[in-house]
């Protein structure tokens, strides 16, 4: 758990500073555009609907770290505090 908690961690962080560079903008307002992001994606094939809304869904999940990258990086550093928090007082309680 730990190890994939640092793992998303750097994503995020690895993700918000490419968007802070202006390659890293252009790339994902191309990125959003081709993924409809702000568009509806629905037809009426429901394979062609489900299609569109995988595509969607990658798309706002990169939005959503985008936005609220800071705060997500947050929860992610408090979450590995308390894990080696807890590493501690288990390894008090064996002494």
């Amino acid at each position: 758990m730990l190890k994939k908690l640092l793992e998303n961690a750097q994503f995020v962080k690895d993700v918000r500073s490419i968007y802070a560079t202006p390659e890293g903008k252009r790339f994902f307002s191309r990125f959003f555009q081709d993924t409809h992001v702000t568009r509806p994606v629905f037809s009426t094939d429901p394979s062609v609907t489900q299609y569109n809304e995988g595509k969607r869904h990658l798309g706002t999940s990169y939005l959503r770290i985008i936005a609220n990258g800071q705060r997500m990086e947050e929860e992610l550093v408090s979450k590995l505090e308390e894990i080696e928090k807890n590493k501690t007082k288990e390894s008090l309680n064996y002494e």
